[in-house]
Parts: C-alpha cells; sequence; structure tokens
C-alpha cells in the first residue's frame, strides 16, 4: 500500500463497491458524496466511506461533532406581565450566550446551570435570538434560534358612576360595565347585584372584572354612596277617641317633607271623632322623606266611639284606685259596669304599656303590678261597647 515515486494512482473507472455507513448502517452507495443530520441530539457522530478495490477495501471516517441548543418556544402575554425564557446548553460549562432583543446584545458569561432561564417582561411583542454560544472549550458556536414574546394588550374596560341608594332601597342589578360580560364586585354584591342593606350606610367601592380571549384581565371601579334612611314615630294618637274629641299627630321635626294619608304636607294633623265617625277605625299614615331622598313611613289606627252616655265618673266614683299614688301596684274597683271590656293603662303622652280584655260583672276589682313602669302621670282607660271610662294614675 505504498505508493511508488513516479507512479500516478489512476482514477477509478467506476464508483461501484463505494458505500457510505453509519454505525454498520449503508446509508449511500456510489456517490462519494453524502449529505448528513439533521440530528435531533448533541453527540459524536461516525460516517465511514468504504471502497472495494483489486488491493483490498480502503476505509476513512468522518467525525461530525453535533452540539444542538434548545430554547423556548413562542409565547404569548398580556401586557405587564412577564414570561421565563430557557437555554438548554449542549456541551460542558460554563457556558458564554449571546443573545439580542433586536434593539440591544447582550453577552452572558459564567453560567453553571443548563437549562438556564431569563425572566423577561417586554412592553411590546419582541423576539429573542441567540447570536451564538460556547461551553468550556472556547468555541464560539453561531446560532440563530429565538422565541418570539407576543404581547396582548390589556382590554379596554370603563364602568359609569351610579346614583346614590338609600339604605331601604331593594337590590339593584349592576349593569353598563363594557365590554360586556364581566363581574362585578364589591361589598354588598352578590351575583351581579348590590344590595344596600347588606353594605349599609356609607361609600362602597365596586369593581368591574373583565377578561378577553386572550385571556388578559382589566377592572374598573366607581363608588357607590348609600344613604341613611329616616326614623319617623308619630306620637300623640290614642287607639280610641270620642266622636266629640280631637287629637294632634306629629311626625317629628328634622324632615325635609311630609306626605300625610290625608294629603297634608305639615308636620302635624289635627284628627277627630267626628271625621273618623262611630265605630269606624282609621288608620292614619305619613311618609317623610330626609336630605338624601331617602324615605320613612309610619301609621297609627284610631278608632271613634259615642261617649255621649258616659257618666262623670269624677262625681259618682264608677272608678276606684288606690293607693293614688302608687309605686309597685295598685288596685282599681269598677262598679256599675257590666259586659266585655278592655282595659288599658296609657302613658301621658297616649303610648299603651298595658293592656287586658276582661269581663266585667257590676263590681269588678283587679290589681296592676306596675313593674318597671317610670314615675310620671298615667290614664287607666276601661272601654266598653258603649262607653270609654277614663281616670288619672300617678305612678311615683
Amino acid at each position: 500500500n505504498t505508493v511508488n515515486s513516479g507512479v500516478t494512482i489512476p482514477s477509478p473507472g467506476t464508483l461501484t463497491g463505494f458505500t457510505w455507513s453509519y454505525n454498520s448502517a449503508v446509508t449511500s452507495t456510489n456517490n462519494p458524496d453524502t449529505i448528513v443530520g439533521p440530528w435531533t441530539a448533541s453527540g459524536v457522530y461516525e460516517y465511514v466511506a468504504s471502497y472495494n478495490t483489486p488491493c483490498g477495501v480502503l476505509t476513512d471516517t468522518a467525525t461530525v461533532v453535533v452540539s444542538i441548543l434548545h430554547t423556548s418556544s413562542d409565547t404569548a402575554i398580556c401586557q405587564g406581565d412577564s414570561v421565563e425564557l430557557f437555554i438548554d446548553f449542549p456541551g460542558t460549562g460554563p457556558w458564554t450566550v449571546i443573545v439580542s432583543d433586536g434593539v440591544g446584545i447582550d453577552t452572558i458569561s459564567g453560567i453553571t446551570v443548563s437549562p438556564f432561564f431569563i425572566t423577561v417582561a417586554p412592553s411590546f411583542t419582541t423576539t429573542y435570538t441567540v447570536l451564538g454560544y460556547m461551553d468550556a472549550s472556547g468555541v464560539l458556536i453561531p446560532s440563530g434560534l429565538n422565541a418570539t414574546v407576543t404581547v396582548h394588550p390589556l382590554p379596554s374596560v370603563s364602568l359609569p358612576g351610579f346614583l346614590p341608594m338609600c339604605e331601604n332601597d331593594p337590590p339593584m342589578v349592576l349593569s353598563g360595565g363594557l365590554p360586556t360580560g364581566g363581574i362585578y364586585s364589591g361589598t354588598g354584591v352578590t351575583a351581579g347585584e348590590f344590595d344596600p342593606a347588606i353594605a349599609t350606610v356609607g361609600s362602597h367601592l365596586i369593581t368591574y372584572q373583565y377578561v378577553d380571549s386572550n385571556g388578559c384581565e382589566n377592572s374598573a371601579d366607581t363608588v357607590i354612596e348609600v344613604n341613611p334612611v329616616p326614623v319617623v314615630t308619630i306620637t300623640g294618637a290614642l287607639d280610641t277617641i270620642c266622636l266629640t274629641s280631637s287629637v294632634t299627630l306629629d311626625a317629628g321635626a328634622g324632615f325635609s317633607s311630609y306626605l300625610w294619608s290625608d294629603a297634608s304636607t305639615s308636620q302635624t294633623i289635627s284628627v277627630s271623632g267626628a271625621t273618623i265617625g262611630d265605630g269606624n277605625t282609621v288608620t292614619f299614615s305619613v311618609t317623610v322623606t330626609n336630605t338624601f331622598g331617602c324615605e320613612a313611613e309610619d301609621h297609627v289606627s284610631i278608632t271613634a266611639l259615642d261617649c255621649s252616655g258616659i257618666d262623670d265618673l269624677s262625681t259618682d266614683k264608677a272608678i276606684d284606685i288606690w293607693p293614688n299614688p302608687a309605686s309597685e301596684s295598685f288596685n282599681v274597683l269598677i262598679s256599675g259596669v257590666s259586659g266585655e271590656a278592655v282595659i288599658r293603662l296609657l302613658q301621658s303622652t297616649g303610648a299603651i304599656v298595658s293592656t287586658r280584655n276582661v269581663s266585667l260583672n257590676g263590681n269588678t276589682m283587679m290589681e296592676f303590678s306596675l313593674g318597671n313602669y317610670t314615675a310620671g302621670v298615667y290614664y287607666l282607660q276601661i272601654i266598653t261597647k258603649n262607653n270609654i271610662m277614663t281616670e288619672k294614675v300617678i305612678i311615683k
């Protein structure tokens, strides 16, 4: 196998018997050139060329060292978010990598861990490219691998303001948030409804959140103001009055407006037994409005009776009360009256503090325990089918 000086090696007249093989498997025949790759893994790949000649089989080996760099694939984020990209290096560290974001070029050296992660937060769609890298051998290997981070803009979300509500208003269905299809949240909000009674009086932040088809989320806020409702109590009322008497009903001061059931708009009204009518019961109501425009209502019922047959009790003593003044209890003797009756103890304001349904037998005695009643002037009232009798009681 030695070529003597001055001897020219003849060119083969044919390539019959020429092969390329890899791992003992023939990959190509009768062709001195062959294309190898692509490769899916880093490593050392040996390709053997063989040629059968009259002098025997001639062979030679071509060795290809393959280093494959792996990087993140394309991804997408929402504006304001971040994402981790990685580079998986072949070979032995430490590594150095040259990367570009299309604007600038950075060289990162001394990397000891593979894969190597980089957190990026672009404000617009950006392609990150690995221009080249090298391992501990110091050989720079060019690359063009890249990953594009698509940045989706946040949806434009709006929420208009809401009118103030009163604490006793019914729940309100929240609406107006754009784009439609979002979710409302906040104090007093359940299933898209705002309940002022649950939220209570005050300022409450309502948030509208919307997620678009890219999974990007944005929100808008506004405030709902819940106003207090007024508290109204009618004073001066009696459950029963005579046809010849009257009472003044008072809704109390401090409200912006008043509206009684008889269309009166003043703080007080006068109610006469003659207007109610003998044996009739009429309910009087008033609706008041405060400075916030919130309303409240109270009502009382008054019955009118003909008292013309009532004797002068202060003269014939049809009702005897002792002791009077009283501290812990007092006794009552009702004389000359028979039949079903209602006995009530009233404060001087007309408020009822005690009621009894009794059967009178012409000479009936009973005891009243005062309990925790405050000191003052009270009235004991006996109401029968035809009469109303009243006596003063002083509690000390």
